[in-house]
């Protein structure tokens, strides 16, 4: 029995760092001040990404988790945790920026541990509190699953991190029932074991005699991970046991991609999606490098003083895994993007970011760890000083080029949407990383002060331009909030199934459609004008709740007139 106690205290002690007991409250309570910063910044924000926070909503509060109303979205368990948010009534979105709120202080955790174990205490809090800060915060006001998806793929990156320090199989066990964990929150986990499967390689090319044990450990991520995700499947009667990447690739897609949609595609059945990738790649890399440069170039100059000596070490081996996925992940959401651009869903000029936004407070902790290594070594002034002016070339580039032939949406990307869209933020990006660079250049001993000091001015920054563009679109309730909420708080709502929402927008109709909360509601998108009722082509529809007042429905009595929506029934 003792000798089973000291086994868990010393398996305990590999996953938490021991700390005095007032760094532990430090622990504890940084996480929980981001959750509560967050909170209180998005409560008075209204829905904002429609439809996707309709269909989210929808198939966690009405619909059995593994059997989503609207798509086959893959997110069993993040359908089952929040369908919890039914027992909050009309408050229901408030309870889901909560539970959002929560898990959002998970991955801060996850932020805060992964750092400890290789930088300081005080550096480890300022990074875990600009990640408390950043954009990331931003995806707690909203009804979708980036926030616990973010806090699952967060405790996997922590796993593997102790993993590739201890290289034990449970360890690595743990590791893939995190991630089977995390694709059934957002199919996108996937993503995390590519990356894994590269960095293997990787260390495998420098370590060639271990390739035995790095395949066996790779085989049990995998297994493990498939195995919580059928057994979990199984538990919540869900659909999705084998349908790995959820819609995205099912048989009739694929069929529809490498078919090349034409006779002239047909001899390169792959055409239609490889062409659209380089302008993808090149949209991804340019968004990474306007938002990382410091990090990146932190990490280049540990493995040309360090690494490149020392690939066996605990250090070199985080740079790289952090490196190797963010490298994978530019690669992989770029053909994602060209894949759902084949389909017919255009993404040419949007840059999809918040697929790997979680890296970045890990590039981070790259940076720091390469800012110590120059105060320990050293670097040559050549080095430094190539790194500086290839970086101020590229933010150059970014800046002045590259961003005026994009889309940036605050969905896609809100780190980036805080970047470009907040005069502040950008200000403070070009005034505090040439300093910064200089500091690298002149400075190099005084580099990891700045960069820490950077990582929370511009991490803040980004956070509060992009939550004020949130508030500046979405900060008052619209025409459609009003509509949906007077239907779901009045005595029609056990009519909702004869009712019709019409509306001059998706984002109208699927928006009241979210506060009328009754499952998947007709909706229809007409323009403004003047229509006639008894023409209706929908014989079951009783009841047309519209959407602005440029639109006009004759034939029918006016049951109530709000602001900016008229409810009409069939005479």
């Amino acid at each position: 029995m003792l000798k089973i106690s000291s086994a868990l205290r010393g398996t305990f002690k590999d996953f938490i760092p021991q700390l005095t007991w007032w760094k532990r409250l430090v622990l504890v309570a940084v996480p929980l001040f981001s959750a509560g910063f967050a909170y209180f910044q998005s409560s008075a924000i209204w829905p904002a990404i429609l439809g996707d926070e309709w269909v989210y909503s929808t198939n966690s509060r009405h619909a059995p988790p593994g059997e989503p109303i609207i798509g086959a979205t893959s997110n069993s368990i993040y359908n089952f945790v929040f369908s919890v948010t039914n027992l909050c009534g009309p408050e229901f979105y408030q309870c889901t920026k909560a539970l959002n709120s929560l898990f959002f202080a998970v991955f801060v955790l996850m932020v805060f541990l992964v750092s400890l174990r290789f930088l300081p205490f005080w550096y480890s809090t300022t990074l875990a509190l600009a990640a408390g800060v950043s954009s990331l915060s931003v995806y707690v006001s909203l009804f979708l699953p980036e926030s616990m998806f973010y806090a699952t793929i967060g405790i996997f990156i922590w796993l593997v991190v102790i993993g590739i320090e201890d290289w034990k199989p449970a360890t690595w066990t743990l590791a893939g029932v995190s991630l089977g964990i995390a694709s059934l929150v957002k199919p996108h986990a996937w993503f995390g074991l590519g990356a894994l499967v590269i960095f293997g390689l990787v260390y495998i090319a420098f370590n060639i005699r271990d390739w035995r044990k790095i395949l066996s450990l790779g085989l049990l991520v995998v297994v493990s991970a498939l195995i919580a995700r059928l057994t979990l499947a199984l538990l919540l009667g869900s659909n999705d046991l084998l349908r790995i990447f959820g819609q995205y690739f099912d048989a009739g897609n694929i069929e529809e991609i490498v078919g090349g949609g034409g006779e002239e595609q047909a001899s390169n059945p792959m055409a239609s999606l490889l062409d659209f990738f380089p302008g993808m790649l090149l949209n991804q890399l340019g968004v990474v490098l306007s938002l990382v440069i410091l990090p990146l170039m932190a990490a280049v100059s540990f493995f040309i003083r360090r690494g490149v000596r020392d690939l066996h070490g605990r250090e070199a081996n985080f740079l790289m895994l952090v490196l190797v996925w963010l490298g994978f992940m530019v690669i992989a959401v770029a053909l994602f993007q060209a894949y759902v651009t084949a389909q017919g869903d255009d993404h040419a000029l949007r840059v999809v970011l918040r697929y790997y936004e979680y890296l970045i407070p890990f590039l981070w902790i790259a940076a720091l760890m390469g800012a110590k290594a120059l105060s320990e070594s050293g670097s040559s002034a050549w080095v430094r000083w190539t790194l500086v002016v290839a970086s101020g070339v590229i933010l150059n580039w970014v800046f002045i080029d590259f961003y005026n032939t994009v889309q940036i949406q605050i969905a896609d990307a809100p780190s980036v949407a805080g970047l470009i869209g907040s005069q502040l933020s950008t200000s403070l990006m070009w005034t505090i990383v040439p300093l910064v660079l200089l500091t690298f250049g002149v400075f190099p001993r005084f580099f990891g002060v700045a960069a820490l000091a950077a990582s929370v001015l511009i991490s803040g920054a980004l956070g509060q331009g992009t939550f004020e563009q949130y508030r500046i679109a979405r900060g008052e309730q619209s025409a459609a909030d009003r509509a949906g909420l007077y239907w779901a708080q009045s005595d029609f709502q056990s009519l909702t199934s004869e009712m019709v929402v019409i509306g001059p927008s998706r984002f109208d109709a699927t928006l009241a459609a979210f506060w009328v909360d009754e499952g998947d509601i007709d909706f229809e998108i007409v323009p403004p004008g003047t229509y006639d009722l008894s023409t209706w082509p929908d014989e079951l529809a009783r009841y047309f709740l519209v959407i602005g007042q440029d639109t006009v429905l004759t034939g029918g009595v006016v049951e109530h007139s709000g602001e900016g929506f008229t409810l009409y029934s069939k005479e």
